[in-house]
């Protein structure tokens, strides 16, 4: 998934141009099965490729610890001998605005927990409460981001999107935002067993 926060770069603006449908998904690799196979793929890369880079040692994971895709991989380098490259160094140093380009419906989970937050998130997201907005999203074909109130009251769309508050606290905490003059979305709550 691309990062809202990416310096513009020539290899944007060509894709921008293009006649590609750009879709940026957050926690793609959760809820978008092709996105979290690439991750797996990259994964085992990352793990297991040694030596020279080129196509043969690319493959070289996949064919060494996924048996059964042996016959079926197959190398094409998509980047030339480098002369591409200076598509990717930033041009301007300025945010990439991605948010037309945001996978729709977007679940944003509303969470505030009351002790620290960066302890409680593993155990939160491997939840029932998590993984069930996780597989609706999957189920719809959209992507699922945790609330930042800084940025998403404003780049949400309440006609197409949802929220997902955990608790009543923090459905009071969009009531809030409501009350400041912001149309939130509607409220998804997956019923956990």
């Amino acid at each position: 998934m691309l990062h809202l926060e990416h310096y513009e770069v020539t290899a944007w603006r060509v894709l921008e141009k293009s006649d590609a449908e750009l879709q940026v998904f957050f926690s793609g690799g959760e809820c978008n099965p092709l996105i979290a196979t690439s991750d797996l793929v990259l994964r085992l890369i990352e793990l297991f490729q040694h030596g020279t880079v080129d196509g043969r040692s690319l493959l070289s994971p996949i064919e060494d610890h996924v048996q059964p895709l042996r016959d079926k991989l197959r190398f094409h380098n998509l980047g030339g001998r480098g002369e591409d490259q200076h598509h990717t160094a930033p041009v301007v140093n300025l945010d990439v605005d991605l948010t037309n380009y945001v996978k729709k419906p977007t679940y944003y989970i509303v969470w505030n927990p009351r002790g620290d937050r960066t302890t409680l998130k593993p155990a939160f997201e491997w939840g029932a409460f998590y993984n069930a907005i996780i597989a609706e999203a999957a189920r719809t074909k959209g992507c699922v981001k945790h609330f930042d109130p800084e940025v998403d009251a404003l780049r949400w769309s309440p006609s197409q999107d949802f929220v997902s508050p955990f608790s009543k606290e923090d459905r009071a905490y969009l009531n809030q935002i409501k009350n400041l003059g912001h149309d939130i979305p509607a409220i998804f709550r997956p019923r956990v067993t």
